[in-house]
C-alpha cells in the first residue's frame, strides 16, 4: 500500500513531492525486510541519508543524492488496518487487506492535551521576556521567540490539518473523482 501524500491526491504533485510507502511483513521478518529494502532503494536511488525511527512500526526515510525521499512505514497487519482507503492507495496486496481498511475516518479533532500544552508554553516564555530582556540575554531571547513561533506554527497547523482532512473525504462537499477509474471513490477538490 502507499500512503497518500495530500498534494499527490490532490493531483498537485510536483518536483518536490516524496513517495511514502507502507509494507506489511510479520514481525519476525522485518529486520530482513529492512534490510533488504535499504539494499535496493540504494541501487534505485543512491542515497545520502538513511534514517530509521519507530513510530507506531518503524519508519525508514531515504534522502537520494538529488535529494529524492522515499519513506517506507514498516508495520505488521494490525498496524496496516489502522489506515484508511482514503488515505491510501494499493500498489500490492496479495493478502487483501485493502478491502478490509475502514473507507473514511471522520477528523477527531485537535488533540487537546496538546493544544493546552502549546497554549501554556507559548504563555510561560512570552513571561520570561522581561527577565531576559532586562538582563540583556537577547540570544535566550531569541531562542524563546524562536519557541514561540513554533507552537503558533503548531497551533495554526491543527486548523490546516482538518481543512485538509475535510476537503479530500469521499464525497465532501466541493470535490470530485481524480478519474473516473479511481476504484476507491477518492475525490479531490474541485
Amino acid at each position: 500500500m502507499a500512503r497518500r501524500q495530500l498534494r499527490a491526491g490532490r493531483g498537485e504533485a510536483d518536483a518536490y513531492s516524496d513517495v511514502d510507502l507502507i509494507a506489511v511483513v510479520a514481525p519476525e521478518h522485518q529486520a530482513g525486510f529492512a534490510q533488504h529494502w535499504r539494499v535496493q532503494v540504494d541501487a534505485l536511488v543512491p542515497f545520502v541519508l538513511w534514517y530509521q525511527a519507530r513510530s507506531g512500526g518503524a519508519v525508514h526515510n531515504a534522502i537520494g543524492q538529488g535529494w529524492e525521499r522515499i519513506d517506507l512505514l514498516l508495520t505488521d497487519q494490525a498496524g496496516a488496518l489502522r489506515q484508511t482507503q482514503d488515505g491510501t492507495r494499493c500498489l500490492i496486496d496479495h493478502a487483501g487487506l485493502y478491502d478490509r481498511l475502514a473507507a473514511h475516518r471522520d477528523w477527531p479533532g485537535p488533540d487537546r492535551a496538546r493544544v493546552a500544552f502549546l497554549i501554556d508554553e507559548f504563555l510561560r516564555v512570552l513571561g520570561l521576556l522581561p527577565v531576559v530582556l532586562g538582563r540583556r540575554e537577547y540570544l535566550a531571547a531569541r531562542a524563546g521567540l524562536e519557541m514561540q513561533r513554533m507552537a503558533l506554527f503548531q497551533l495554526l497547523s491543527k486548523a490546516v490539518e482538518r481543512a485538509d482532512t475535510a476537503a479530500c473525504s469521499p464525497g465532501g462537499a466541493g470535490c470530485r473523482p481524480i478519474s473516473s477509474r479511481c476504484s476507491n471513490g477518492f475525490r479531490r477538490p474541485i
